[in-house]
């Protein structure tokens, strides 16, 4: 049995008895008391059964003991109320206790599973330190072992020679040694201070090592060379931008007439030839037969421009020239060709010597032998 349940079953009693004490002190004579025992009468009913000279005092003797019963009843009932209460005080004290109690082992679970977990992941940490010192470890190897490779290599793909050679391109051959790693078409440079060859291995052989020279810079003959792989010559890149037109210059002298510097062979010609004076002011023709001439594209009329035609054979052919003033030997002029005074050669070579101030309005003309 709780002790809640003891104490709610006391105080009931009491009250029962306390309420019977009430009933005793305060009932009238003809009251009885109904008990487990049976049947008591009231003090009333007590006190009228006795004699007349014992009634008071026997009647206040038992007033006293009832009231004094009652008093020790309440006062019973109290001292149980405050048991009940620190007995509930402890009861909550308990349950408190407890809880936090609950609490407290929850919260050290909960940081036992951390704590559990902490260690499973230093564990896990110290698993992964010790894999990456072992790979570190390995790297560090493999890079001892391969720079120890690249270094043989490198040994390997370089050389000196004594060979007396001079700067040049070309073949040229070099005595370096055995144990080299040279290969045709490797790309190589031989250096003898601020003087090299570049070039391509052509042959690696019984210690000679002979290369095709592309490049070169300096010049001499050079006994202690340096002799290491190098890069193929590159493609020429593009041109660069036009740069900024620099200062005008000073004028310069006056050149040579400018109307003779184009020349144009025609070649063999027969009936209508047209003369281009833009093409050329120095033209050359062999006849071959019947021919017309015409001339076109003289410049302006605010310049003096002549034209020469050399002309081969022309007097074997009949030519019909276009409107053309011949200077005759006396100053005078003539339209007329075979009346200039000089025929053209049937096998040979004849100038003509053409000219005009006007831009081809009056043309004059005179044959040079």
């Amino acid at each position: 049995m709780s002790g809640s349940l003891a104490f709610d079953l006391i105080r009931a009693r009491l009250e029962v008895d306390l309420d019977l004490a009430h009933k005793f002190v305060h009932g009238t004579d003809t009251e009885t008391i109904v008990i487990e025992s049976g049947e008591i009468p009231t003090l009333a009913n007590m006190v009228k059964s006795l004699p007349l000279s014992s009634k008071l005092d026997t009647a206040t003797n038992l007033v006293n003991s009832a009231e004094n019963a009652v008093q020790r009843a309440e006062a019973a009932i109290a001292v149980l109320q405050l048991a009940e209460q620190r007995t509930l005080s402890y009861k909550d004290a308990t349950l408190s206790a407890l809880q936090t109690a609950t609490e407290a082992m929850s919260i050290a679970q909960t940081h036992a599973s951390n704590a559990q977990a902490a260690a499973q992941n230093v564990t896990i940490r110290a698993d992964v330190a010790t894999l990456a010192a072992t790979n570190a470890a390995s790297a560090r190897d493999q890079a001892s072992t391969a720079a120890l490779s690249a270094a043989g290599y490198g040994y390997a793909l370089s050389a000196t020679s004594k060979t007396s050679l001079s700067i040049g391109t070309g073949s040229k051959s070099f005595s370096i040694g055995t144990g080299k790693q040279f290969v045709a078409k490797q790309w190589v440079i031989a250096v003898a201070g601020n003087n090299s060859m570049t070039g391509e291995v052509v042959s690696y052989a019984n210690g000679n090592l002979t290369i095709n020279a592309v490049n070169v810079t300096g010049s001499g003959t050079f006994a202690d060379w340096t002799i290491a792989v190098s890069g193929a010559a590159g493609a020429a890149g593009a041109q660069g931008p036009q740069g900024p037109q620099g200062p005008k210059g000073d004028t310069g002298s006056a050149g040579a007439d400018g109307s003779l510097r184009k020349y144009l062979d025609k070649g063999l010609v027969a009936g209508a030839v047209a003369v281009d004076f833009a093409l050329g002011q120095h033209q050359r023709m062999q006849v071959t037969g019947a021919t017309t001439l015409s001339v076109a594209n003289w410049p302006g009329n605010t310049t003096s421009n002549m034209l020469m035609l050399e002309v081969v054979n022309g007097g074997a052919f009949a030519i019909t020239w276009p409107t053309i003033n011949w200077v005759l030997s006396d100053g005078a002029f003539t339209q007329v060709f075979s009346a200039n005074g000089t025929p053209l050669q049937a096998s040979g070579i004849d100038f003509v010597m053409l000219w005009t101030r006007d831009g081809g309005t009056t043309v004059y003309g005179k044959v040079v032998r």
